[in-house]
């Protein structure tokens, strides 16, 4: 059931794939909706064949018979082991039989094997049918049984040829096999035979014997397990041979019924010979309605029979009246037996009940009723089979009736083969058509084409008329392209028809000659023309053009006469034949230059003429050995991008963020330096040589007459000359160019913004930072040159000439790399990078478990690395295992030094957070603990590392990258720290400043105690900022310094100056004079008074033109406004200062101990003055101990608005 519904969802899916072919064909390629029908229609078709060739070559070949005979878990503990021996008995008796006979006497009326109807004996061991057979007066057997042997058991199956039938003897074991028998293996092997040598009628019958005393004796279980396994084999026979095969019961051995041998000794000889039982004539199905009638029809014959001989006073044997009843009882044992093998059930086929019959081949003479004492007679009697083997047999021929399954089979076999071939007709007809179609349409495209595309078969003078002609070719190439994949989609349309292919033969001949007459020519004579211009004033750039063109140019011609064009151009091929274009006539656009390679490929790949092709080649190689021969001493051409076609190695490949252009066209490693773009030099040279070499069949060839071959020039010459002077140049120029790339790599830092900065920072903490990217990147460059053996060795077209040695004398031949130290380095502390990673998993711990290592310093690290060399140093002398130790070191120490960068990430997602961290390592300087900071930890893994690799790698140039992250995280801090710091000195400084009185903002900022300045240098500037006796400077640890703006210092100078002049009082004595105005005025003062508010107290200097002296204390802190009244007959003049530092201000108005005023002092009296023409009023004091105070007013410090810039700051190599 399941594989019957696994065959149907995949007979759908084939429906919905054919539906979604034709529906993509209507719908996607325009396909006629008969063609996608057609089409669908023949994918269906085609399954359905396969469907049934399938099922018709399982059936064919007998696969069916494996498939269906199998093993159903009833059969008495089988054991599967098939026995050979038995197998080849098997099938050696049944071809001696087979093959007499077939020549037997029967060869008369037909074929030997149908003429006589076959039956097969069934049934287990002892239930009699060899007796029934062997006693029967007309049988003979083939196997050497007769009628004076002594009757066995059948050992497979005996042949037993009767006048009207033949019947197959088979085992017992055939029927309920035995455990431990190879029973299954060997009733396969005989159904196969059977199956074989007799197709059209299998079998007429099979004989199916069961024992009158097993009826009688057996348990109802017992029958029915035996009715179900002769049911099995039946249905496995039938399946096999695909016929209901008519089954006839057979009850032997009649004579253990008590009566029977008193009812047959009573009836005459002749009723001996009779049937007892039952024919189903009728064909009735129903097992049951067959048993009863036999059973019935024959009790009431036997009783009736009784009675006659009863009645009829008649001899009879007393046991004849038991008989009747007896019979009668065998109806429960025989319906318990026949229930399994002929009841329906849905997984078998139902056998069909053709008979019942009752007798016996060999009759014991007496048996008494009790059944306690039973005697055989001497001789072989046979009761009531006689008339069963000479008539029944005979006459039971009828026409076999195909099992069900069979009938399905066949019926669904023709049905799929019809509909298949159908369909397949369909197909072939939906093929036909579309062949005719597509062909249709290519030749439209074509006659389209040949319409659209004409222009003149020559060069037009015209650049205007030349590049549209160009472009016209280009639209034929591209066309002819489409109208090719056009025929190469539908294969099968050429089956019939061939038109379309011949046209587009026909196009791509034309194209051919258009490309030879407007491009090829004028082209290859301005190449011949500019070759003989080139001298040492053309530029590397145009020369390496000329070059790497004309080579491949040479080469695709060379591959095309030796038939291996593949159609692989070198990605640089185009980009120099656009440029070749347009340098050698300015007129030529660009979008045409560009065709040009495509042009030429397709050209090689249509064209035909191989005559005029060599006849090229020798001018183009003449022209390229004049072009090579320019440029043999400075061989620097070789490193532009359209021989290596490499992309050069730019700071943007390790930098993230966005550089300048400009960087990357200073900065940069060309890609000749690169191990790929070394290669594409070697390939160069190769595909030179190649190009270099004459075509096979180049000597029927010669030159035009206007060319004339040059026989001072030697391919093989100039290219050796070519490749020693590469060698010796390239050695020194390699070098050089990693060199100061790696010498201006830091110089990325000056791009980057602050975002950029932060992102950087979390980057230079990870293995994969900049720096060591570069270091792996170079390692490994700088690796594969000085172990290229290709470029210290000569090529093998090189080899081959006799003149290399000579060359050599004369240029130097190059024997080995010569690795400059910073090299050696780079590619030594690769070795130790890899080497750490070695040890992690020799350890099985994290970088962590390596790093803790380093706590005790050098000597504690060395001791690890001692101790993990006696893991994977062993067996090593002491030289080399120093050197394993050695190198285990670095290798910790690289471990330790990745591992405290990891460690600075978490300083750098924000600015507090690095200001905090890069702050505790300077602080670390003035003031050691016992913990060690992020940026700390990283300086003594840096430490470790430079101190074991000091007098071995030193060189200054790999160190700038090794400690390239460090260095960039340190300037990062410094960045940070004083973006942190410019930020707290505008909130702690800056901002208060601007809001407070002036006065105050000296106090404000230098007071000693709290003064906001110093609480800001003793807090956040502490770490960065020391006080020396040349006054404030930034802090320097480690050679690193925080960048502060110069003014910073000259104002906490002065802020440190106020500080140590500035006192708490301060003691004024002062002594009045008397007051003057001017001569001509019409009043004169008569006194006035200096008041002072004071927290305490006033002070009040009075002075009525009376000398008086007074002495007092004044302070800043508690003393504020400062009030002046002058008084006048006729008026009072006021006037005031403001702030603590108010009598300050008072005192620096005296001027030689005297404060003049003017009325336009006294805004609000200054007309009543006037009027008194009073223009000067003088105040004379004498002072003592005022210069303390009036310094005070000379602290006016500018605030410095920035202090710290970050763009200012920059970091240095550590250990140099």
């Amino acid at each position: 059931m399941l594989k019957n519904f696994s065959w149907l969802l995949l007979f759908l899916l084939v429906v919905l794939v054919a539906g979604a072919v034709g529906f993509w064909g209507i719908n996607y390629l325009g396909w006629p909706t008969w063609l996608g029908v057609a089409v669908g229609a023949g994918l269906v078709g085609c399954f359905l064949f396969i469907l049934f060739l399938k099922k018709y070559l399982v059936r064919r070949r007998g696969k069916k018979l494996v498939e269906q005979i199998v093993n159903q878990g009833q059969i008495l503990e089988e054991d599967a082991t098939p026995d050979l021996l038995q197998v080849r008995e098997l099938e050696k008796s049944w071809y001696a039989n087979l093959s007499l006979l077939r020549n037997s006497h029967l060869r008369s009326r037909g074929n030997p094997v149908y003429v006589l109807p076959w039956y097969l004996a069934l049934g287990a061991t002892g239930t009699g049918k060899t007796t029934a057979i062997s006693n029967f007066a007309l049988a003979t057997s083939v196997t050497g049984t007769g009628q004076g042997s002594q009757t066995s058991a059948t050992r497979n199956c005996d042949w037993w040829f009767l006048d009207k039938a033949v019947v197959l003897d088979t085992a017992g074991r055939y029927a309920l096999p035995v455990e431990g028998t190879g029973d299954q293996e060997e009733w396969k092997r005989f159904l196969s035979l059977l199956a074989k040598h007799r197709k059209r009628e299998p079998l007429n019958g099979i004989l199916l014997f069961i024992g009158a005393d097993k009826i009688r004796e057996a348990a109802d279980d017992l029958l029915r397990k035996k009715g179900q396994l002769l049911r099995n084999r039946i249905d496995n026979l039938m399946r096999t041979l695909g016929y209901k095969i008519p089954v006839r019961v057979i009850v032997s051995k009649m004579d253990f019924v008590p009566g029977f041998l008193g009812f047959a000794d009573s009836v005459t000889s002749f009723d001996h010979d009779q049937v007892m039982g039952y024919w189903n004539r009728r064909g009735n199905p129903y097992w049951q309605e067959v048993l009863t009638e036999v059973m019935h029809e024959t009790g009431e014959r036997l009783r009736e029979l009784r009675q006659e001989y009863v009645l009829g006073k008649r001899k009879y044997h007393p046991d004849l009246l038991i008989f009747p009843e007896k019979f009668e009882q065998l109806y429960s044992g025989l319906s318990k037996f026949l229930e399994p093998i002929f009841s329906e059930n849905r997984f078998q086929e139902t056998p069909y009940l053709a008979g019942i019959y009752f007798g016996s081949g060999r009759a014991p003479v007496a048996v008494e009723p009790s059944k306690q004492k039973k005697s055989f007679s001497e001789g072989k009697r046979t009761f009531f089979f006689s008339g069963l083997f000479s008539r029944i047999l005979a006459d039971g021929r009828e026409r076999l009736e195909p099992v069900k399954e069979f009938v399905l089979w066949r019926r669904m076999t023709r049905s799929l083969g019809l509909l298949s071939w159908w369909l397949f007709c369909l197909f072939c007809a939906g093929l036909i058509g579309i062949s005719f179609l597509n062909n249709q349409n290519s030749l439209d495209r074509a006659e389209y084409i040949a319409e659209e595309i004409s222009f003149s078969k020559t060069k037009p003078s015209d650049p205007e008329d030349f590049n549209a002609s160009v472009l016209e070719l280009e639209k034929l190439r591209r066309e002819i392209i489409k109208l090719e994949g056009l025929n190469q989609s539908h294969t099968l349309s050429n089956i019939h028809y061939g038109h379309a292919v011949n046209t587009e033969q026909e196009l791509k001949a034309r194209f051919c000659d258009l490309f030879e007459s407007v491009l090829q020519q004028p082209l290859e004579r301005r190449l011949a023309l500019i070759i003989g211009k080139v001298n040492t004033g053309t530029s590397n750039e145009l020369f390496a053009d000329y070059a790497s063109f004309s080579v491949e140019y040479v080469y695709l011609l060379k591959k095309y006469l030796q038939k291996k064009l593949t159609g692989e151009v070198s990605p640089e091929f185009s980009p120099a034949a656009a440029r070749l274009l347009r340098f050698s006539d300015g007129t030529i656009s660009s979008e045409v230059a560009s065709t040009f390679a495509e042009l030429n490929t397709y050209y090689l790949f249509w064209t035909k003429d191989r005559n005029r092709a060599v006849s090229r080649l020798k001018i183009l190689q003449s022209d390229l050995l004049k072009l090579l021969a320019n440029r043999t001493i400075d061989v620097s051409w070789l490193y532009q991008a359209s021989i290596t076609g490499t992309d050069p190695v730019t700071l943007s490949d390790f930098w993230s963020h966005i550089l300048p252009k400009r960087y990357n066209l200073l900065f940069l490693v060309e890609g000749a330096f690169t191990e790929n773009g070394r290669k594409n030099i070697y390939a160069f040279f190769d595909m030179a040589a190649e190009a270099m070499k004459p075509p096979a069949d180049a000597a029927s060839f010669s030159l035009p007459d206007n060319v004339e071959e040059d026989a001072g020039l030697s391919g093989d010459k100039i290219l050796s000359t070519l490749w020693l002077r590469f060698q010796q140049l390239y050695q020194t120029d390699f070098f050089t160019r990693w060199y100061n790339f790696a010498e201006n790599f830091p110089i990325a830092r000056l791009s980057l913004d602050e975002n950029n900065w932060r992102e950087a920072a979390i980057r230079m903490t990870k293995a994969s930072n900049p720096y060591f990217t570069l270091l792996r990147t170079m390692a490994k460059e700088l690796k594969d040159f000085a172990h290229d053996q290709d470029f210290l060795q000569h090529h093998n077209w090189l080899k081959e000439k006799n003149k290399i040695e000579k060359d050599e004398s004369t240029l130097g031949k190059v024997n080995k790399v010569d690795i400059p130290p910073w090299a050696e380095t780079i590619i030594s502390f690769e070795v130790v990078r890899n080497r750490a990673e070695e040890l992690q998993k020799a350890e099985g711990k994290g970088a962590s478990g390596l790093a803790a290592k380093l706590s005790g310093g050098v000597s504690t690290l060395t001791n690890a690395a001692a101790s993990k060399l006696s893991k994977v140093g062993a067996g090593l002398d002491k030289k080399k295992a120093e050197a394993v130790v050695s190198e285990t070191d670095l290798a910790l120490a690289w471990d330790a030094y990745q591992e405290a960068l990891t460690g600075l990430e978490a300083a750098t997602p924000f600015k507090e957070k690095t200001f905090q961290v890069f702050g505790s390592w300077f602080k670390e300087a003035v003031n050691p603990g016992d913990e060690v900071s992020l940026y700390g930890k990283t300086y003594q893994a840096v430490g470790t590392l430079h101190g074991l690799a000091k007098g071995k790698y030193e060189n200054a140039i790999a160190w700038q990258l090794i400690e390239g992250p460090f260095d960039f995280l340190t300037e990062f801090g410094l960045r940070e720290s004083a973006a942190v710091l410019q930020q707290q000195w505008e909130e702690q400084i800056v901002a208060p400043a601007e809001t407070i009185d002036p006065n105050k903002i000296p106090s404000f900022l230098f007071e000693k105690e709290s003064g906001a300045v110093w609480k800001f240098v003793k807090g956040s500037g502490e770490p960065f900022l020391q006080n020396t006796v040349h006054g404030y400077q930034s802090r320097e640890v480690f050679g690193r310094s925080l960048v502060f703006e110069s003014f910073l210092y000259t104002f906490l100078d002065q802020g440190a100056s106020v500080v140590i002049n500035k006192q708490s009082d301060y003691r004024i004595e002062i002594s009045n004079r008397p007051m003057k105005v001017n001569r001509d005025s019409t009043e004169e003062p008569y006194a006035s008074v200096v008041t002072v508010q004071c927290a305490e107290d006033k002070i009040i200097l009075e002075n009525d033109n009376y000398p008086r002296t007074q002495n007092f204390t004044w302070s800043p802190d508690r003393c504020g406004d400062v009030n002046l009244t002058i008084e006048f007959p006729s008026a009072t003049l006021h006037k005031s200062y403001k702030g603590n530092m108010a009598f300050a201000h008072f005192l620096s108005k005296f001027v030689d101990g005297a404060l003049h005023f003017t009325p336009e002092d006294f805004p609000e009296e200054e007309g009543h003055l006037r009027n008194s023409n009073i223009r000067e009023i003088i105040l004379t004091y004498a002072l003592s101990g005022q210069d303390p105070v009036l310094r005070l007013l000379e602290l006016k410090p500018e605030v410095p608005q920035s202090i710290a810039l970050p763009e200012k700051q920059h970091g240095e190599v550590v250990f140099n």
